[in-house]
């Protein structure tokens, strides 16, 4: 296979620029013009209203309710206290925490997560820490 140059391939290759018209910019008989914005969105692209980067913002209704923290802190320190004393290993203290959030949901009627009820019982408990802290 033999390769051509431009100038010897018998005008196969007429849709190449040549590097004179490469070099030039901006090309011959163009108008300068600004683009805003708002030119360079497509027409069906929703304006972007925030990032959707870092936390989001929280939500007006409270996760927790008074009678639901009640029943973790329960179902936490008095059903399950031996599934935590007897762990041996983060899987079985893993273990007792599913089933913690198994029966907080069925008597509360909601659905919470293993990791909200593990945060909901370590920020109130620093919370406690704290003020017995400043004391």
């Amino acid at each position: 296979m033999e390769l051509l140059s431009p100038a010897t391939d018998g005008g196969h290759l007429t849709n190449q620029a040549t590097l004179a018209q490469v070099q030039q910019f901006p090309p011959q008989g163009a108008v300068a013009s600004v683009a805003s914005a708002e030119s360079l969105q497509t027409p069906g692209a929703a304006p972007r209203s925030q990032s959707k980067r870092g936390r989001p913002s929280k939500s007006e209704q409270e996760v927790w309710t008074k009678s639901s923290t009640e029943t973790l802190f329960t179902v936490r320190y008095v059903t399950a206290k031996e599934d935590f004393t007897r762990a041996r290993n983060h899987v079985e203290v893993s273990a007792a925490w599913v089933l913690v959030a198994i029966l907080v949901n069925k008597a509360e009627d909601t659905s919470y997560s293993v990791t909200q009820c593990k945060d909901k019982v370590i920020c109130l408990y620093l919370k406690n820490v704290i003020k017995v802290w400043r004391r």
